[in-house]
């Protein structure tokens, strides 16, 4: 949180982000009572409002339009909500993509001459961490924000009106909810062991590649462009073949 800058946009963006959340549920509840009058027979509707002095057809009528125009400034505002927490968060994430690229850049120039001569710590490895490593930092940081906020907004929210509507219902989906948490953790935690062996295994790949790029006219000299790809391909494989299985 230390690279959200501006933080007016955090506040911004993860307030735009509980109208988000909250939606859904909303929208469900309207779905629910405008299905209730669709499927009403006509003598009933007519005496659901006392004061009503029209048919039930007429009623039906009143009804749609006014659940119809509900529906419509939900829409709106629920895409304004959407379109300004995209733009909140997206320029947080541009920000903290660049903060942290220029820290990370600033870092390897301050390091000693020798420590390039690791093969670890060559072009290709070092580019290809700021490319991607950065890219990972930010998406834990802001742009995993807006999700969370939005499904803790949704979850309360649809707690609340299921207890509201059927708390026995509510008290069964409550028991039931940590088995779908566990299960959801068993498979986050299992793509990102594969993701990390994926990274390590294709590791040699990018070195090879770094130098083969550095090192082009002496590639391109002695004719072994052949080999090189055929090495390259070969180093992919078993990333690929994780890729495959996941």
């Amino acid at each position: 949180m230390v690279f959200n800058k501006p933080t007016f946009l955090v506040v911004l963006g993860a307030t735009f982000s509980v109208g988000v959340g909250v939606n859904a549920p909303i929208v469900g509840v309207i779905i629910s009572k405008l299905l209730g009058y669709l499927t009403a027979p006509w003598e009933y509707l007519a005496a659901m409002d006392p004061t009503w002095i029209g048919t039930g057809e007429d009623f039906l009528k009143l009804k749609i339009g006014f659940f119809a125009g509900l529906m419509a400034c939900i829409g709106i505002f629920s895409g304004g909500s959407a379109y300004i927490q995209k733009v909140s968060f997206g320029i947080l994430g541009g920000n903290v993509t660049y903060e942290i690229r220029k820290l990370l850049y600033s870092e390897i120039l301050q390091m000693n001459i020798g420590w390039f001569d690791h093969r670890e710590n060559g072009t290709s490895v070092l580019t290809t961490s700021m490319a991607e490593d950065t890219g990972i930092i930010n998406g834990t940081s802001s742009e995993s924000l807006a999700p969370t906020i939005e499904a803790n907004c949704a979850i309360g929210c649809g707690i609340l009106i299921a207890f509201v509507f059927c708390w026995q219902q509510a008290m069964i989906c409550l028991v039931l909810a940590p088995m779908f948490t566990v299960g959801r953790m068993v498979g986050t935690r299992i793509m990102h062991e594969m993701t990390s062996n994926q990274n390590d295994l294709s590791k040699e790949a990018h070195l090879l590649c770094g130098d083969a790029i550095v090192n082009y006219k002496t590639v391109q000299s002695f004719g072994y462009v052949d080999r090189i790809v055929k090495k390259y391909v070969d180093l992919l494989e078993p990333s690929h073949k994780v890729t495959i299985s996941s």
